[in-house]
């Protein structure tokens, strides 16, 4: 018997070129963008999410990204094989929900009694480090907040009651979570989400920052001075520029009571006749180890570009340098 309660409209099929997929997640509200638009991801923010979606940030990957793409069929074909009761089939590529087009679901797997056959569940797969604090126990929704937003929103999407997680940590750690659809919570993502498209997104207004470090580079990316150039801030900056004085100010003291109870514990191994693990009982402190040191060989470039200039111009390339944006904040704030 069928749990589905809506279907879904398709929109790209997973195998569309790339550059269509971009292009497509921009105009609407993706499951991966829910914990940013939340304030709940430790990574990215609602201010990048909206660059994002106006297609003013660079396209991002990384080594994480690729290896979670390249695992996900391995793990997808793990929860198959431990599920004979399920036909476990990829997800269908991009899709929205049929009443709000804005809401967006890219899952990857579907698991149904027989091939052809009404979905389910859903599986969604995800590859990265255990952490105690934030993995449960098994069959449980005790995982990371930010993927029980995204499943919930593909349930929600879906019409589907039933979400599960398959996990592999550390590259060998294979688990499963279930995440249950929870109608309330689904309804203050949609409220969250669909007040973020509106009042942002489509308003053009940019979000309130936050402290996220890919905030900062979100708005830097956006910002392109004429050199030399002034210009009159809103007078409510004051306040954010005392602030960082402030927070800059206890860094440094916080920085140098760092080193102040370092150089203590180096005397104390020094007092303690220079042991390499430092023990109070059968606790252990900390370690002072040195180096083997010793000689070591070093190219020496220039040398070789004024004996062989030739050689050395073949082989030089150039490569792009994306442009530098540094915050500097006004010594009366600072000192």
């Amino acid at each position: 018997m069928t749990q589905t309660l809506a279907r879904p409209v398709p929109v790209l099929p997973a195998d569309a070129p790339i550059d269509q997929w971009l292009a497509a997640r921009r105009h609407g509200i993706g499951g991966s963008d829910v914990a940013a638009i939340l304030g709940v991801s430790k990574y990215d923010g609602p201010v990048k999410v909206y660059y994002s979606k106006h297609n003013l940030l660079p396209d991002e990957d990384n080594a994480a990204m690729e290896w979670g793409r390249r695992l996900e069929s391995a793990v997808r074909q793990k929860f198959a094989d431990e599920h004979p009761e399920f036909h476990v089939a990829e997800g269908p590529g991009l899709v929205r929900h049929p009443e709000r087009p804005w809401q967006l679901a890219t899952i990857d797997g579907l698991a149904a009694e027989c091939p052809g056959g009404d979905p389910l569940a859903l599986v969604e797969v995800k590859t990265g480090r255990a952490n105690t604090d934030e993995w449960g126990d098994e069959l449980t929704d005790e995982v990371p907040l930010p993927y029980v937003c995204q499943i919930t929103w593909y349930l929600d999407v879906y019409g589907l009651r039933t979400g599960y997680l398959a996990v592999l940590l550390d590259g060998r750690d294979y688990r499963e979570y279930l995440i249950e659809y929870d109608e309330v919570l689904a309804a203050k993502l949609r409220a969250h989400c669909d007040a973020f498209w509106q009042r942002h997104v489509l308003a053009g207004v940019v979000p309130e920052p936050d402290g996220l470090e890919s905030t900062a580079d979100a708005l830097a990316a956006q910002h392109n001075p004429v050199p030399k150039s002034k210009g009159e801030l809103d007078p409510n900056v004051v306040g954010w520029a005392q602030i960082y004085g402030n927070a800059h100010r206890d860094e440094q003291a916080a920085q140098a009571r760092k080193q102040e109870a370092g150089n203590h514990l180096r005397a104390a191994f020094l007092a303690a006749g220079s042991p390499n693990y430092g023990f109070v009982g059968e606790r252990k402190i900390a370690t002072f180890s040195k180096s083997k040191g010793g000689e070591v060989e070093e190219f020496n470039e220039a040398l070789f570009a004024e004996e062989n200039p030739a050689i050395y111009a073949k082989y030089l390339i150039k490569r792009q340098v994306e442009p530098t944006r540094r915050l500097l904040v006004a010594k009366e704030f600072t000192s």
